[in-house]
């Protein structure tokens, strides 16, 4: 008996869903995360264009403002970009592809500036670079690498500039420069 009442639960809850046109999208789901005092205020489904007719960028508006999930394109219709809006600020994780649809970078963003790490990619999926932020500002240990894979170079940032020991090297590994900054 039990498992009829779980079943009809179910069946009632996809006949609302369907009556009130609600979707399951993980980027729909972030709009109702949205703060608002007035609930008659609902977030409007946009898309631009290019003057080619591709999709250009689409996502949620609410008060004239980005919010939610939001996908960029190229004019060639390749994602760029994926990730989410705050009142028009970029918000959380975001992740931006090369052309050849490989991941270009990752990294998270808070009130619109970068935070945390970021790794950056080669189209070829080979890692470019590992980069840490704090509050849109580069900071910490950083590393950049060539497309084959070795060391370019390595550094360490405080409040946007390079401070203390940091190191370049050639294509093959052997070290090109090498010095300490100071301030």
């Amino acid at each position: 008996m039990k498992n009829y009442w779980l079943l009809f639960l179910l069946q009632a809850i996809l006949i609302a869903a369907a009556i009130f046109n609600i979707s399951f999208k993980p980027e729909v789901l972030a709009v109702k995360n949205v703060a608002t005092s007035d609930w008659t205020i609902k977030p409007i489904y946009t898309k631009n264009y290019f003057d080619n007719g591709a999709i250009k960028e689409e996502g949620r508006l609410l008060n004239a403002k980005k919010t939610g999930w939001w996908k960029t394109y190229s004019d060639t219709k390749s994602v760029l970009s994926i990730g989410e809006y705050k009142e028009d600020l970029k918000q959380g994780y975001w992740k931006y592809y090369h052309e050849n649809g490989e991941i270009s970078k990752t990294g998270n963003f808070d009130a619109g500036k970068k935070v945390g790490n970021w790794k950056k990619d080669y189209p070829n999926e080979q890692l470019a670079a590992k980069e840490i932020y704090d509050a849109g500002m580069k900071d910490g240990f950083w590393e950049s690498y060539y497309e084959n894979g070795n060391i370019m170079s390595e550094s360490i940032f405080s409040n946007d500039l390079k401070e203390g020991y940091w190191k370049e090297y050639f294509r093959n590994g052997v070290i090109r420069k090498q010095g300490e900054y100071s301030r």
